[in-house]
């Protein structure tokens, strides 16, 4: 009686190995744009959780000027840090205030590493809930926002 060995021959594990690459590489952009997307939505929950804290704010100060223009939680007077935003704070995404006078400001969300590469650009609100895009790549507003 004959003692064969089970398993696979070489050829069965290189076919096996050539069709998980090619799904793998079918998958790969899904999931890269996947993660922009989430990354964005996230961008877009923080911006407006900001405005709605700057909006407290101003009914406070009757004044958005006090807002530094770099990147927030003010350091002045600890703008946009409550816990509920900074649990929303992401890597790909740095918060800043661009304009802040009397009764007027512009926030944005501006793109960091990977994120650099989404074609939506960097996220703007002001404090009308004006929403607009910025460095875009002929991204829409409805697309994007």
């Amino acid at each position: 009686m004959k003692n064969r060995l089970t398993g696979f021959s070489f050829i069965e594990l290189m076919i096996a190995l050539t069709i998980i690459s090619i799904l793998i590489l079918l998958a790969y952009p899904s999931y890269i744009q996947h993660r922009l997307t989430a990354n964005r939505e996230q961008a877009k929950q923080l911006l407006q959780a900001c405005a709605t804290e700057l909006t407290l704010y101003h009914k406070t100060t009757q004044s958005y000027e006090d807002i530094a223009l770099q990147p927030l939680p003010s350091p002045l007077q600890n703008v946009c840090n409550t816990p509920h935003i900074q649990t929303l704070k992401h890597e790909s995404y740095q918060l800043k205030a661009l304009s802040a006078n009397l009764h007027t400001y512009q926030l944005i969300a501006q793109r960091q590493g990977s994120q650099s590469n989404d074609i939506c650009g960097d996220l703007t609100i002001d404090q009308h809930g004006k929403k607009t895009l910025q460095n875009t790549q002929d991204a829409s507003l409805e697309d994007c926002w």
